[in-house]
């Protein structure tokens, strides 16, 4: 028991306490990231419910980041919000992204609330 009190103790101390409001129970990273919009591109915004602390933020970075046409992802557990930074081709695409995109966030263990598709050209 004594070592697993150090081990928490330790994790906290070195990375941030362990996030406990999603599945994942990704360790918190306390980085962060401002989105650039490429030229020609756009963003979705999308607004997700469950966020708590930056462990949530990087556990939704990294799910996000492997959808289709995404450049960056900048997530804030503060206001809930998610912007996503999307290719041009992804965003014109009849493929639908912001539903990949709300599919992600789900399989991530959150709930979306709103998207905003903003299309820069």
């Amino acid at each position: 028991m004594k070592s697993f009190v150090k081990a928490l103790l330790v994790m906290f101390l070195i990375g941030g306490a362990a996030c406990t409001s999603n599945k994942n129970n990704q360790s918190a990273s306390h980085e962060k990231t401002e989105v650039s919009t490429p030229t020609d591109a756009g963003t979705v915004t999308l607004t997700v419910e469950g966020m708590t602390c930056t462990g949530c933020e990087n556990t939704l970075k990294a799910k996000l980041s492997t959808v289709n046409g995404v450049s960056k992802v900048d997530a804030s557990h503060e206001t809930g919000k998610v912007v996503v930074a999307m290719s041009k081709e992804a965003l014109n695409s009849d493929e639908a992204p912001q539903l990949d995109l709300a599919k992600a966030v789900e399989d991530a263990g959150y709930t979306v609330a709103s998207i905003e598709v903003v299309k820069t050209n």
